[in-house]
């Protein structure tokens, strides 16, 4: 009885073995099909970052980097040494954060340093100017004119001049104080008509160079002038900004040539550019007629001119101070 029940003991364990290896095939192969259908996904989707090539054996997809950056609107690619470190987008991010702080950081440092040094020069001056300012305020408030005029440096001749102007005043008649005042408020008026025609000239002037510039770049940006700049610049000897440098030259040709009096537009410049380098421009013959033709100089205005007024009479009654010894006799007349 014994011995027949042992083989069916074992029986029933090598069949209870046995379930566990049939119900973990199923299992085994699940991962394998999920990771066929997601590379099936992907490569159909065509996501970015991955290789669309199923891999049938379970393992990811290897991921496809890009090695391109941009700073300063100009683009570069990463270093070699690098490249083989990138296996997922995470590390391509940070990598490429890394190279474009670098890369922004060589054209930043430089007007960095430049604006510094212009902040400390001005800041250095700024400092000077106060400490003089009050200086002389020091100076005139306690009445020390002495020390006042010695750090203007002015003369004393200017400034006995100066009194004897303001004792001739006092004695003059009304009507002539009145002619004087005019005139003086005249010539304030026409200090500051001055100041004001630089600084429209000056803005004028920027105004123009900015449109020329626009102008400039339009031109440039035509289909054929493209072409031509860029077989010029590829030419032996040449270099990128080539042809730029050609066509301001023939700008400031013709206006040299001219003595100020032809300003030639930037198609005109530009198509004297392409004459000479043997490329013709759609309006080249409208250009070159245009720059024989000698814009007329243009009047400059000048500032008005204030004439001096001139006394034509004095009091009978008062007398003119002349010299120093005028002013001490007036000075001793008042106190008595």
């Amino acid at each position: 009885m014994e011995t027949s029940q042992q083989p069916q003991g074992q029986a029933s364990q090598s069949s209870t073995s046995s379930s566990p290896a049939q119900t973990s095939a199923p299992a085994a192969t699940a991962p394998a099909s999920q990771a066929a259908v997601a590379s099936t996904q992907a490569a159909s989707t065509g996501e970015a970052g991955f290789t669309p090539e199923a891999q049938g054996d379970g393992t990811p997809p290897a991921y496809t980097p890009n090695f391109k950056y941009k700073a300063f609107d100009k683009e570069y690619e990463l270093d070699e040494f690098v490249r083989g470190a990138i296996k997922d987008k995470e590390t391509e991010d940070k990598l490429r954060s890394v190279y474009t702080k670098g890369q922004s950081f060589d054209v930043v440092m430089p007007k960095y340093k430049e604006i510094r040094e212009k902040y400390q020069a001005l800041d250095k001056t700024h400092k000077t100017l106060t400490e003089n300012i009050s200086m002389l305020d020091g100076y005139v408030n306690k009445g020390n004119f002495d020390d006042f005029f010695g750090a203007l440096q002015i003369p004393e001749e200017k400034i006995y001049k100066w009194v004897l102007d303001k004792l001739n005043y006092q004695e003059l008649p009304p009507e002539q104080r009145a002619q004087h005042d005019q005139y003086r408020q005249a010539q304030q008026q026409n200090m500051m008509l001055e100041r004001e025609h630089q600084r429209l000239q000056e803005q004028y002037t920027s105004t123009a160079v900015k449109a020329k510039s626009i102008e400039l770049k339009t031109v440039l940006a035509q289909p054929n002038v493209t072409a031509a700049q860029a077989d010029y610049d590829q030419r032996p000897g040449n270099k990128p900004g080539s042809f730029l440098e050609l066509v301001i030259e023939r700008g400031q040709l013709a206006h040299w040539r001219s003595n100020g009096e032809v300003e030639l537009s930037a198609e005109e410049a530009v198509n004297e550019a392409l004459a000479l380098i043997g490329h013709r421009g759609e309006a080249q013959q409208a250009a070159a007629q245009a720059g024989q033709q000698a814009s007329a100089p243009q009047a400059q205005a000048k500032p008005p001119v204030i004439p001096t007024i001139q006394g034509k009479g004095s009091s009978p009654a008062k007398r003119v101070i002349r010299s120093l010894d005028d002013i001490k006799q007036r000075a001793a007349e008042l106190n008595a």
